[in-house]
């Protein structure tokens, strides 16, 4: 879980309404008939829209709860900003998230830069990166991310950009989860 957000009071409704053409489900996460804390996803072929307690939301693709149970932020968060102009970050970069990846690409360059005669001056740029992003100074990461020499084949994209999310967005991924669950328990 993102949150410390207890679920385990939330009861789980589902309502499915059905037309010829379409099937629209809306999932409710709620606590008795209480408006506090409370989810809403509206499924359509297409779209799937959020409300509630934790804001509005709409996605560019009908929620298909996973088997595992795991839904990927990442994803969903390109699902978000691609149809909607809802802001799920703060402006502050997620340097955590960027150090792993950072740290995922260093121990692949061998094997994804194999082509590449100068492997050492990827090592390098990854490095200076790590170092800037250890230091949790924004402008310091832009600059040599974005700014400082890098070797001439890697695109100005390949830094990772992460930001913080806010913390109503991660409730709802939390919420995306906990449906997950329990249709999974549902249906042992």
């Amino acid at each position: 879980m993102r949150t410390n957000l207890d679920w385990s009071k939330h009861q789980h409704r589902v309502e499915i309404f059905k037309s010829d053409e379409n099937e629209i489900r809306v999932d409710h996460l709620q606590i008795d008939r209480n408006r506090g804390l409370y989810v809403k996803f509206i499924n359509t072929d297409d779209t799937l829209s959020v409300t509630g307690d934790f804001g509005n939301y709409i996605f560019c693709r009908p929620f298909v709860p996973s088997s595992e149970g795991y839904v990927s932020d990442h994803y969903w968060a390109e699902k978000l900003t691609y149809n909607s102009i809802q802001n799920f970050e703060q402006n502050d970069y997620d340097f955590d998230e960027i150090i792993k990846e950072l740290e995922e690409l260093l121990e692949t360059v061998e094997e994804d830069y194999s082509e590449v005669e100068d492997q050492e001056a990827v090592k390098d740029y990854i490095d200076s990166l790590i170092e800037s992003a250890s230091q949790n100074d924004k402008l310091e990461y832009e600059y040599r991310a974005y700014r400082e020499l890098k070797p001439d084949f890697i695109d100005y994209d390949f830094a990772p950009a992460y930001k913080k999310k806010r913390v109503s967005i991660q409730i709802v991924f939390d919420a995306f989860e906990e449906i997950c669950r329990r249709i999974k328990e549902e249906n042992k």
